[in-house]
């Protein structure tokens, strides 16, 4: 069931929704949508910002298809409340740490790396564990396989099943200009093509050409933001799920199943100390329970473990490290 938000109003909602669909259209074009003026758009927009509802522009690439793969570490401390900020903030800092977030559980922080491989990983990993090796209690790793981002089902009610995937193996070749250009998205992701165009001193048909090759090859899958749920009455939650054995279609079947769940946010499948995990945007933990007891009487769970996410402190889907 679709729920209302709780603090936002109808107007709000729907500019989510445009920029959740796409964050690079012009406040024009969100207008003419919801029936608001330019202005009121950019003014609601930028109180969102304020507020911290929305948290992040951010382009959805498929690193996959640029030969980089999700590794991601659970980290259990043994710290202070200072000494852990301390650690995230060496984490954050790391090039190959692009996406950071505190947790509340098992776990107290989850970083997911992006590298060329495993040796790469290993390398950063070891930089955190030679510094807080005595502040580092325990530690998980898994391997992200397929990623499906989802669009969220309260923001959508018409577009429940609308997804990206992110795990293409074919490899595309960048040009040293598509690089320039998802690296500048990445620092300035509301620039038009004409800034960037003025940015990068080339034409503006060629940055708009080069754009719309990276989407068409599926590298550019999204331009999207992310938003902070609890700002709007949501809790963040993340599962990690571990399943008996399963054959292709049976993970198929189960992919699929949890695209189409109203809660689900983000779903992937995985290697290592995890077989899936789930992000879900629920009211409370209750209702997190409801969906993991559905996920039991439906597929073969074993083990479901619940996180709640309380910050996240970092998120870019462009290696820092990507060259032409």
């Amino acid at each position: 069931m679709t729920k209302e938000l709780t603090s936002l109003d109808k107007k709000d909602t729907a500019i989510l929704a445009e920029l959740e669909l796409d964050s690079k259209q012009s406040y024009a074009s969100i207008a003419k949508k919801v029936h608001l003026s330019k202005q009121t758009i950019r003014n609601r927009v930028n109180a969102m910002v304020r507020k911290g509802i929305i948290t992040h522009y951010m382009t959805l690439v498929d690193t996959q298809k640029l030969g980089y793969t999700f590794y991601n570490a659970l980290f259990q401390f043994r710290a202070t409340p200072e000494k852990e900020q301390e650690i995230l903030t060496y984490m954050h800092a790391l090039p190959e740490v692009c996406w950071l977030v505190s947790t509340i559980g098992t776990w107290n922080a989850l970083a997911a790396f992006l590298v060329k491989d495993v040796q790469n990983f290993h390398a950063a990993l070891q930089k955190i564990l030679d510094k807080y090796r005595e502040n580092i209690n325990q530690k998980e790793l898994y391997i992200v396989i397929n990623a499906h981002p989802c669009l969220k089902k309260y923001l959508h009610p018409t577009n429940e099943n609308t997804t990206y995937y992110l795990g293409e193996r074919k490899q595309t070749t960048l040009s040293q200009l598509d690089v320039r250009i998802l690296k500048k998205i990445d620092q300035k992701p509301r620039m038009t093509s004409l800034e960037l165009a003025q940015a990068l001193e080339v034409s503006y048909e060629t940055v708009k050409r080069h754009i719309e090759q990276m989407k068409e090859s599926g590298v550019i899958r999204a331009f999207t933001i992310k938003t902070n749920p609890a700002m709007y009455g949501y809790e963040w939650h993340i599962v990690l799920l571990h399943t008996e054995p399963m054959t292709k279609q049976e993970q198929n079947q189960f992919v699929n199943y949890l695209k189409q769940h109203p809660a689900v946010v983000f779903a992937t499948q995985t290697v290592g100390a995890t077989d899936f995990t789930i992000d879900l945007h629920v009211k409370n933990q209750v209702e997190a329970n409801k969906v993991i007891n559905q996920l039991k009487e439906r597929y073969p769970i074993k083990k479901a473990e619940l996180l709640m996410i309380t910050k996240e402190h970092k998120v870019t889907f462009v290696p820092p490290t990507l060259h032409a």
